[in-house]
């Protein structure tokens, strides 16, 4: 598949971060902190960056609280869970990563 050079990537950063909790089985730092959605999360962008070495890469991230889709369809998201803390506790860890960029 061919990829323009300046394509836009564009990541839904609360979804990989979500699905790699999931998918990963429980990590934590010597310390007890939960890692291994951010260990998914950053796994997933190196591999974008390896595969693809884009010039552009935006991650979007889920507001907090309600949306537009909430007053379009007061079912959105009716059905799902609340979030695990342990995955609270990592969205500032990928947030962070995420800022880092090239670094990654």
């Amino acid at each position: 598949m061919h990829i323009h050079k300046d394509a836009l990537f564009i990541v839904d950063g609360s979804y990989l971060l979500y699905r790699s909790f999931y998918a990963i089985r429980p990590l934590y730092t010597i310390d007890g902190r939960p890692t291994q959605a951010t260990y998914g999360f950053v796994r997933a962008l190196k591999k974008i960056i390896d595969d693809y070495a884009p010039r552009h890469l935006v991650i979007a991230w889920d507001s907090k609280g309600p949306t537009f889709r909430n007053e379009l369809y007061t079912e959105y998201k009716a059905t799902r869970q609340a979030v695990p803390d342990q995955l609270i506790m990592q969205k500032q860890d990928g947030g962070d990563c995420a800022a880092c960029g090239a670094g990654i």
